[in-house]
């Protein structure tokens, strides 16, 4: 009993033998064409950075000028030797 349920059970999950038609294999489905894709581009040379797309703006040089507000907190900043935290 156990064994034809298991059997069925098969049989439900593998269609070719489900349908009870052994020649399945000589009968081929008729599957859709495959997808035509274009061709892929040729190769770029490596060295060759493509240019951004247009959509996007160029990127702004960094400033030469360092603020007043940069200069007086890097003042502000003291070194923290990694001895110190090491002991703690």
């Amino acid at each position: 009993s156990a064994i034809t349920d298991m059997q069925a059970y098969m049989d439900m999950l593998n269609p070719d033998v489900a349908d009870g038609s052994q020649n399945s294999k000589e009968h081929p489905a008729h599957l859709p064409p495959p997808p035509t894709f274009p061709p892929p581009p040729p190769p770029s040379n490596s060295s060759h950075i493509p240019p951004p797309p247009p959509a996007f703006p160029p990127p702004k040089p960094p400033e030469e000028q360092v603020s007043a507000e940069y200069l007086k907190v890097k003042r502000n900043l003291r070194r923290v030797d990694n001895d110190v935290v090491k002991k703690e």
